[in-house]
C-alpha cells in the first residue's frame, strides 16, 4: 500500500511539473507585413514579482540567415512591462517563422516559463515578392548631422558605420538624421533596453544626462537603402570632470614652472658667459701690458750696457759721491769719452773711502 501510494505521488509530482513548463495551445495572432519597411512587435505581460522577464523566440530550422532582430524592454508601470522585437528591415524569409513572447520566472529554481503572445506574419499578394528599390534611390546615403554646444560635426557614409563622441554632463546636444534622397526620410532608434523608442529625424537635448548615455542609429524607413549610422554617446559624469580640472590645474603649474626655471638657466648662463668675457679681455690687456712692459725694460738695458760699460751700482755712487760735471766742458765730446771719465773718477772716489777707512 504504502509503496503504491509513493508512486501516485511521483506521478503527480512529475506530471504537475511538466504541465507547468509545457507550451500552452494558443492562436497565433495574424499580423500583416510590408517587405523592407520597419516591423515592431509587442508583447505585454505581468512583471509585479520583480523577477520575471520577458523574451522572445522563433524556431531555428530552418536557420534564418536574415532575422535581424533588436529587442527593447519597457517598464510601463510597476506591475505591467513590454518586451519588443524589432527590425528596420523586414524580408521575406522573416515572414517564414512563428514568434513567441514568453514570461520566465528568473527567481525560480526551474525557471518556468509562460506563454504570453504567439504571433504569424502575413504578407499581402502585391507585395509576396521581394521588394527590389528603384533604380534612382540605389545611391542613396545617409547623413548625420551632430551638434555639441554650437559645434557642428557632419558624419556622411555609403555603408555602414559606427561613430563615438563624449559629452559632458549639461552638454547641449543635438542628432539630426537625413538622407542624400527627399524620398527617403530618416529615423532615429535607441538600441538601449528600458527605455522609451525614440522616432523622427531629430534627437534634441538641452541638457543631457548621464540617462541619455546609450547607442543611437540612424536609418531610413523606407525600402530605399539598408545603410545605418550608429552614434555611440558617451557622457562624462561630474566626478570625472571634479578629477579632470584639478589635473590640468597641476599640469598648467608643472608646465609653467619649467618654463621659468628654462628661462632662468638660460639667463645665469648668458651673464657667466659675459663674466667670462670680461675676465679675458681683461687678462689679455694685462699680458699684452706686461709684454711691451718687458720690452722697453729690455731694450732700455740693452742700450746703456755693454763689455767697456762701467755697472749700474758704480755709476749710482760716483753720481751721489760728486758733484755735477760742467756742461760746458762736454759739448764736443764723445759718449765714450765721457764714459772713461766716469770710470777713472769712480776708480779714484773708492780709493779714497778705503783710506778713510
Amino acid at each position: 500500500m504504502l509503496l503504491f501510494l509513493l508512486h501516485v505521488a511521483l506521478l503527480l509530482h512529475f506530471g504537475i511539473k511538466d504541465a507547468a513548463c509545457g507550451k500552452t495551445t494558443k492562436t497565433p495572432d495574424v499580423i500583416k507585413a510590408t517587405l523592407g519597411e520597419q516591423l515592431t512587435l509587442d508583447c505585454t505581460y505581468n512583471c509585479s514579482s520583480g523577477f520575471i522577464r520577458g523574451s522572445w523566440k522563433w524556431e531555428d530550422t530552418p536557420t534564418c540567415g536574415t532575422c535581424l532582430w533588436h529587442t527593447i524592454e519597457k517598464n510601463m508601470s510597476e506591475d505591467i512591462c513590454i518586451v519588443s522585437l524589432q527590425t528596420l528591415n523586414l524580408t521575406l524569409e522573416q515572414t517564414l517563422y512563428n514568434y513567441s513572447c514568453f514570461s520566465v520566472k528568473s527567481d525560480h529554481q526551474d525557471l518556468p516559463q509562460n506563454l504570453e503572445r504567439l504571433i504569424s506574419l502575413q504578407i499581402p499578394d502585391k507585395t509576396a515578392l521581394p521588394v527590389i528599390p528603384p533604380k534612382d534611390t540605389i545611391d542613396v546615403a545617409m547623413k548625420v548631422s551632430i551638434y555639441q554646444n554650437e559645434n557642428e560635426l557632419n558624419l556622411l557614409d555609403r555603408g555602414p558605420s559606427s561613430h563615438s563622441i563624449q559629452v559632458a554632463v549639461g552638454d547641449k546636444l543635438k542628432l539630426e538624421c537625413l538622407s542624400t534622397n527627399h524620398h527617403c526620410k530618416g529615423q532615429w532608434i535607441r538600441d538601449d533596453a528600458n527605455v522609451t523608442e525614440i522616432s523622427g529625424t531629430l534627437v534634441e537635448y538641452s541638457k543631457i544626462t548621464e540617462e541619455d548615455e546609450g547607442t543611437y542609429t540612424c536609418h531610413t524607413n523606407q525600402h530605399c537603402t539598408r545603410q545605418k549610422i550608429t552614434v555611440v554617446i558617451d557622457v562624462i559624469k561630474n566626478d570625472e570632470i571634479v578629477w579632470i580640472k584639478p589635473l590640468a590645474a597641476i599640469a598648467l603649474t608643472v608646465a609653467a614652472t619649467l618654463l621659468f626655471l628654462l628661462i632662468y638657466i638660460c639667463y645665469k648662463k648668458r651673464g657667466k658667459n659675459l663674466v667670462d668675457a670680461e675676465d679675458s679681455s681683461a687678462v689679455i690687456y694685462e699680458n699684452t701690458r706686461t709684454k711691451n712692459e718687458g720690452t722697453i725694460h729690455k731694450h732700455i738695458v740693452q742700450d746703456c750696457q755693454s763689455d767697456h760699460e762701467v755697472p749700474y751700482a758704480d755709476i749710482v755712487i760716483s753720481v751721489r759721491n760728486s758733484s755735477i760735471p760742467e756742461l760746458t766742458g762736454l759739448h764736443g765730446k764723445t759718449p765714450r769719452d765721457n764714459r772713461l771719465k766716469w770710470r777713472e773718477e769712480a776708480t779714484a772716489k773708492q780709493v779714497v773711502l778705503e783710506t778713510e777707512r
